[in-house]
């Protein structure tokens, strides 16, 4: 089971916002759908017309040119605003959920559809000239988005609405409630008009740091490389060189590897032998921005404080976790540490393992086990004492095999039909898919995604792996749903001459958990967008795809797809499987109390932070770090390029961790069937009660339906071994 940590500078975008969630100020990662799209519930947009060989109307138009941008954003604007105008103009007695709570709800849908157009194009078109154009708008999209949470005029009209006691039920009701809360948590409810205007002035603040923080990261990955002579690479095996490390080759036998594109950096500090490498491609992964985002974040920081402190919070972490299953900061802190205390001695034990393992590979008896030695002797525990090297795992994952396989299983497990499409409008190079997911018995199209699977260093695309909305799926009139479209930005291996792109073991995983992100959105039923698909709680959001990481271990599931490329026949053995369970078991300690270390900085950042604080923020965090798991090296700044705590994650890298244990408590429904992962009762029961409920009814209603019982940590403490 691959633990999900997210590094720094993988500002994840995995999300799509819904409207409220930016009246909350995640604003810099927000993507939503594109195109144009007047309807409701009560009516269906116009059919789109398309160019030659397009599929249909279902999908999003990509603009091709600058001015196809601009004009984008400004129609947004001005058609978003137009109404909002006509929601305040209304009069008292004209005053009806359909032109009010709906009609804001379309507003924002609207208008979100064609940001998340914009996101996309800047992070992942093959288009220099679109990519600068579409970074150049974002902040009007921002803007907006602040401008909106503080229309006193349109909130004064639905709490008018609210006073005629016109009773509701279902989504309504909770729409009608989740919108009010969104306009408080605004700051609506204020009556000081200072404290208001100041509390614009902040969000405003707020969003352009955001943003600027994460362009910083950008802009340092694209100008700057960590350079490795052709003597600092000896000893890195062969299939890593040839594969990962691939696109950074030079000529002469050196690499120049991109600190922001995981896959490459990684590779050289979990494989290579000499500790100043490791230790050099870690520093480099961990200054990544480092002076340029120091005072942003310090920005950042105070201004959460200060919205805070205006809101009426006790911090930033209660303001954020308010809607979320934790409800408190100190919850999700009590959480965490209680996880990270109970690891301690297991952790302690582990790391004096791989000490020893130290110990023997450079003579030292006193060696000391370093922040950048864990992964590469983690490696060598692996081969030595459990004879497991996971490289040997590649040859039986063809991407393209490994693909095809994964979608002939979720189309069995989940009773579906996957389809590859032809010709279709694409925002990125020729290498783009795009397929289409039906229902098995209906025939009925659910939903599209796009898939753009290689790394384009140059073209300055996201630089790690990610699910991005573009449409979220809703319910018209008569019933029916629009088709909810998503995106997988990945960055696999590509293939090298006659040698196809070989998966790690873990990038497996990573692939089956990106696309349950995808599942998420596109088997969506809920009846609005802003409680569809992954619209839900930020701490629940990762727990449908790590439970799909699941059916990865299972040997089942593997020989349906896993075989020898070279042979063509041999299917994995399951001893290596066992021995993979075996190391998980060994070592899971450390690999968690780096994703707690995480967590709980992202917390204490937004609990305990003191603005006297600020000053000396690296070292403080720093500290955090060091305290939970192992300490960095000097001159390090994981703060200064953690996009999550930059953007929509603040106060909620915890989440990770939340959303795992009940993603193993789900994965037990289906390793406790005499079918197996394979079960398809319980891939439909799946499918009905998580995926297509979204946010639409209680998260925790929703779990327990699929477990038929009530939710349980006993499988995550068993995952840790407490």
């Amino acid at each position: 089971m691959r633990l999900n940590i997210l590094l720094p500078g993988d500002n994840m975008p995995l999300i799509k916002f819904v409207w409220r969630s930016a009246l909350l100020l995640t604003l810099s990662i927000a993507m939503t759908s594109c195109g144009s799209d007047n309807s409701g519930p009560g009516n269906k947009p116009a059919p789109v017309k398309f160019s030659d060989n397009l599929v249909n109307a279902d999908l999003p138009v990509f603009p091709t040119t600058e001015d196809g941008l601009e004009q984008l954003v400004n129609s947004s604007l001005k058609n978003a605003n137009n109404s909002l105008d006509k929601i305040a103009n209304l009069k008292g007695s004209e005053l009806s959920f359909e032109n009010t709570f709906l009609a804001l709800d379309n507003t924002f849908d609207q208008f979100e559809r064609n940001d998340s157009i914009n996101y996309l194009l800047q992070s992942a078109s093959t288009s220099k000239v679109l990519r600068d154009k579409s970074k150049a708008l974002n902040q009007k999209y921002n803007s907006w988005y602040v401008d909106a949470s503080l229309r006193k005029d349109v909130f004064d009209k639905l709490m008018a609405f609210t006073k005629k006691g016109v009773l509701l039920s279902g989504q309504d009701q909770k729409l009608v409630v989740d919108t009010i809360n969104g306009y408080k948590k605004s700051g609506l409810s204020l009556e000081d008009e200072k404290l208001k205007e100041e509390l614009k002035g902040l969000k405003k603040k707020l969003s352009e740091l955001s943003t600027k923080f994460s362009a910083n990261v950008r802009a340092f990955g694209s100008k700057n490389s960590t350079h490795f002579a052709k003597e600092e690479m000896e000893g890195m095996p062969k299939s890593v060189l040839e594969s990962e490390l691939a696109p950074a080759a030079k000529e002469d036998g050196s690499f120049d590897v991109s600190p922001t594109i995981y896959s490459q950096i990684s590779s050289v500090y979990k494989y290579s032998p000499k500790e100043e490498v490791r230790k050099k491609a870690t520093l480099a992964r961990s200054t990544v921005a480092k002076d340029i985002n120091l005072p942003v974040m310090q920005e950042i920081l105070k201004t959460r404080m200060r919205i805070s402190e205006i809101l009426g919070y006790k911090n930033w972490a209660d303001y954020q976790t308010e809607d979320r299953m934790a409800k408190t900061g100190d919850n999700a802190v009590e959480f965490l540490s209680n996880l990270n205390s109970g690891l301690q001695p297991k952790f302690d034990q582990e790391i004096e393992v791989l000490r020893l393992l130290k110990v023997k590979a450079t003579g030292e008896a006193n060696a000391v086990i370093k922040y950048w030695d864990v992964s590469y002797y983690e490696n060598i525990l692996k081969k030595e004492k459990y004879d497991l090297d996971l490289n040997a795992l590649k040859d039986f994952f063809t991407l393209d095999k490994t693909l095809k396989g994964m979608l002939s299983v979720f189309e069995k497990v989940f009773s579906l039909k996957i389809d590859f499409i032809e010709n279709f409008a694409k925002f990125a190079d020729d290498e783009l898919q795009l397929i289409s997911v039906s229902d098995a018995k209906s025939k009925e199209v659910l939903g599209y995604l796009y898939l753009d699977l290689y790394p384009r260093p140059k073209e300055e695309k996201y630089g790690h792996f990610a699910h991005f909305g573009l449409i979220s799926g809703k319910q018209y009139q008569d019933g029916s749903f629009r088709k909810p479209v998503g995106a997988l930005i990945c960055n696999f291996p590509r293939p090298v001459g006659d040698k196809p792109s070989l998966l790690s073991f873990g990038q497996v995983e990573t692939l089956f958990h990106e696309f349950g992100h995808g599942l998420h959105n596109m088997l969506s039923r809920a009846k609005y967008p802003s409680m569809a698909g992954t619209n839900v709680a930020r701490d629940f959001v990762e727990a449908p795809s790590q439970m799909l990481e699941y059916f990865v271990m299972d040997k089942q599931v593997l020989d349906t797809f896993a075989v020898n490329y070279k042979d063509g026949v041999t299917k994995i053995d399951p001893n290596f499987l066992k021995k993979i369970e075996e190391v998980e078991k060994a070592t899971v300690a450390t690999g968690y109390k780096v994703q707690f270390s995480y967590g709980l900085l992202d917390l204490k950042l937004h609990t305990q932070l003191k603005e006297e604080d600020l000053p000396d923020l690296v070292a403080y965090s720093n500290k955090i770090l060091g305290d939970v798991h192992l300490p960095h090296a000097e001159g390090a700044s994981f703060l200064t390029n953690f996009g999550h705590i930059a953007g929509g994650y603040s106060a909620g890298y915890y989440g990770y961790a939340w959303s795992d244990s009940i993603a193993a408590d789900m994965a037990s429904k289906f390793s406790e069937s005499e079918k197996g992962f394979l079960d398809p009762e319980i891939g439909l029961k799946l499918r009905q009660e998580i995926y297509s409920q979204g946010s639409s009814r209680d998260i925790t209603k929703s779990v327990e339906l699929f477990l038929d019982r009530p939710i349980s940590n006993v499988s995550f403490l068993k995952k840790l071994g407490l």
